[in-house]
């Protein structure tokens, strides 16, 4: 899937300024609905939601939250980063807070986690 460019993103919402309708959200439903082309003139249609997320966006952090950000494991091998999680990845704070509960319901709390 392609990622879209900022400038379509900003005619979404543009349009949204000037939909009709009184709420926030009936105009990003209208809007949700029209076909916009991008500048090589393919068409594309947004779900409301991803309309609300942009808009959000925008309005928190200006232009620049819209511009596509690059991966942060851009350029790494996938072969490494598979490596990296048999090494002993141990998981975000869900899986440390899962290996807690576990070692209290066991009565084995180590307390270096």
């Amino acid at each position: 899937m392609k990622r879209s460019s900022p400038y379509l993103k900003m005619r979404v919402l543009g349009a949204v300024e000037h939909a009709p309708g009184t709420s926030i959200q009936s105009r990003i439903k209208h809007v949700s609905t029209l076909v916009f082309k991008d500048e090589y003139l393919e068409a594309h249609t947004f779900t409301w939601r991803i309309i609300q997320t942009w808009y959000s966006h925008y309005q928190k952090h200006g232009v620049t939250s819209l511009l596509s950000k690059q991966r942060a494991d851009k350029g790494v091998p996938a072969q490494s980063l598979a490596r990296r999680s048999r090494r002993g990845h141990k998981g975000g704070p869900a899986a440390l807070s899962r290996r807690r509960a576990r070692q209290s319901a066991m009565g084995t709390i180590d307390l270096r986690l």
